[in-house]
């Protein structure tokens, strides 16, 4: 994952559906390449108080 993408913001991407994790046999998630290079277009907010239109 990228520098600075905490495990708070992941779940959050996740939640919003943005996000759709791999997980291993020992129940860690893994991500693909998408989530590397996530679009800025495509990227939810995560102010808590941002509406979705």
């Amino acid at each position: 994952m990228s520098p600075g993408v905490t495990p708070r913001v992941l779940r959050r991407y996740e939640e919003q559906g943005q996000l759709t994790p791999e997980y291993r046999p020992s129940g860690y998630r893994e991500y693909g390449d998408e989530a590397r290079t996530p679009s800025a277009a495509s990227a939810p907010s995560l102010r808590p108080d941002s509406a979705a239109p």
